[in-house]
């Protein structure tokens, strides 16, 4: 149904109110600094009370290990250090192949974002059924070689059964992975467009390197300051009511910063992805007003401005809901692996309610980036938005969270692959510790390819929940400007994810609509009605000649209809 034109518009927001925004939730931001401030207040305390803190921690762990292993010789005879060190010479390679490997993958995401979703989703499935049936082969093949109850060489098959199940949800959701398949090729045109985004969340990366860095600093401090050596080679430890309170105070700023730069980097590629999007136009422009081109030239920048300045607080509040809920998840697995079969439903229950939090959690930030309300006013108006057009956005970002990091895991395993088989070939292992020397080449080569690859994907993934947010307040926009800022996103996402919308107009063309609850309305006429209307309900005739007449509609012309959402083509 089209919505008719003396029809109120409801749901008006202010995106990319740029000019006018304020700070919002300020309370938050004041106090990540108090404890960044006293968290290297207390590195420079313990450092300064205890000059031989370090010292004395690296005495006591020295007599650690001596306790621990006392024929433990004083040197190492074999090669394996040196080997392990010379192996490290290759571990550039990694680094290079994983960026080289990235920039393939955004070109394959953006001109077959479709075959490549449906692959990575793919190889999933056979990966869980292949090892499945591995294990069962080699559980068979080991119980046929010994006597007894064979029954658990069966146990693998459950996999193959879990393989099968996820091939039918694959099935069952084509159409939300044809639409993920289509934000995520958008996503790549976004960074295409904004390169600035890796450098910006490059330099929040090494940032939060830093900060997590003057924790491990801090604590060391702190725990050498309450060391000290005895006469026995041992060392006392003595830790008082204030060196808890700092440990408490270090922790949580540790937990914290670990959330608080990750969502730094999702309110930039947000806000950026947000100008991207409305092309510079805000969505106040319900009065025809347009940005200063100044604000929007360098989104990139203006994003991180923002993002340290008015919208701070708004990113520590959401970046401390998060490390409470992934806190309270850790504690929820403990007990479901210590708690049986009622502790393991109640935490899968606990853990499911967390995830969900954490899903409203990062569209409350999106929508805060996108229109400068504060923390709760932005979650309330997402849920409101969503659920009046019908929308859910919970699905898709599984299933892009899904494609990037397990694509990034796969493709982390090609570089570390070919990083093993060039240091095997390198000729600088000896046998003896070819094994080892090989497992930790691996290892290192996999945690640096994994870090630069799940970085990409997730500048992709903060891209592809924009862009859906951006969608959904631009459901408004078109019933005041008459056309969307982004078509080809709107109308495959509105497409996939509410079909009633698009309904069949006369002539073969199509549109996209806003169901519209009917409401009736109550007129009064003289009796008998007048030739221009039609009684539909009419109350109990009086002596007055004017009686309450109920009717659907008024058969007086109306004037034309003005169509709610624009054409799909």
């Amino acid at each position: 149904m089209v919505q008719d034109a003396s029809m109120p518009a409801s749901g008006t927001l202010n995106v990319l109110n740029l000019t006018d925004r304020r700070p919002t939730d300020l309370v938050f931001g004041f106090v990540y600094l108090i404890l960044f401030i006293a968290t290297g207040g207390i590195a420079i305390y313990a450092s300064t009370n205890s000059p031989t803190a370090l010292s004395n921690l690296g005495t006591c762990a020295n007599a650690s290990a001596s306790e621990l292993d006392p024929t433990a010789p004083s040197g190492n005879s074999s090669g394996l250090p040196a080997d392990v060190i010379g192996s490290m010479s290759y571990m550039p390679i990694p680094l290079f192949a994983a960026l080289l490997l990235g920039i393939v993958w955004m070109t394959a995401l953006r001109f077959f974002a479709k075959p490549v979703v449906y692959l990575t989703l793919i190889i999933k499935g056979v990966i869980l059924m292949g090892v499945g049936m591995y294990l069962y082969t080699v559980g068979k093949s080991s119980c046929g070689l010994t006597e007894g109850d064979c029954t658990a060489s069966f146990t693998p098959l459950i996999l193959c059964a879990l393989g099968l199940l996820y091939f039918v949800f694959l099935f069952c959701l084509r159409r939300r992975i044809a639409l993920t398949a289509h934000l995520i090729e958008q996503s790549v045109n976004v960074v295409v467009a904004h390169p600035g985004l890796f450098l910006a969340s490059a330099g929040l990366f090494v940032v939060k390197i830093a900060v997590l860095a003057l924790c491990l600093v801090a604590y060391l401090f702190l725990l050498g300051s309450e060391l000290t050596p005895n006469q026995t080679g041992g060392c006392d430890i003595t830790v008082s009511t204030a060196d808890k309170v700092m440990y408490g105070v270090i922790t949580v700023f540790l937990y914290w910063s670990v959330q608080l730069w990750l969502f730094m980097r999702f309110y930039v590629v947000s806000l950026t992805t947000g100008v991207w999007y409305y092309t510079n136009e805000s969505l106040a422009s319900q009065e025809g007003g347009v940005h200063d081109k100044a604000l929007t030239q360098a989104p990139v920048c203006m994003s991180l401005r923002l993002a340290f300045t008015k919208s701070f607080g708004t990113i520590a509040f959401a970046s401390l809901l998060i490390a409470i809920c992934e806190s309270l998840k850790r504690l929820a697995q403990k007990e479901r692996r210590n708690g049986g079969l009622v502790g393991c439903l109640i935490a899968c229950c606990i853990t499911c309610i967390l995830s969900y939090l954490e899903f409203l959690t990062r569209f409350a930030l999106t929508f805060h980036a996108l229109t400068g309300d504060d923390f709760c006013t932005s979650g309330k108006n997402f849920l409101h938005h969503a659920s009046r057009h019908g929308f859910t956005a919970i699905m898709v970002d599984y299933l892009a969270a899904l494609t990037l990091q397990f694509g990034a895991i796969v493709l982390g395993l090609l570089v570390t692959a070919l990083t093993v088989f060039i240091v095997d070939e390198g000729g600088h292992v000896h046998d003896s510790d070819r094994t080892w020397v090989l497992v930790t080449a691996g290892l290192v080569s996999w945690f640096i390819a994994s870090v630069v690859l799940v970085f990409i994907g997730g500048i992709l993934l903060n891209v592809v929940d924009a862009c859906y947010a951006c969608l959904v307040l631009d459901l408004d926009h078109a019933s005041h400007t008459g056309a969307y800022q982004k078509p080809i996103i709107a109308h495959a996402v509105i497409a996939t994810v509410n079909p009633t919308y698009i309904i069949q107009q006369p002539g073969g063309s199509a549109a996209i609509a806003q169901p519209v609850q009917p409401y009736p309305q109550t007129m009064y006429e003289p009796y008998p009605p007048q030739p221009q209307y039609v009684a539909a309900t009419i109350a109990q005739p009086g002596d007055a000649g004017v009686v309450a007449v109920t009717i659907a509609e008024p058969i007086r012309a109306a004037p034309p209809a003005r169509q709610l959402y624009p054409d799909v083509v």
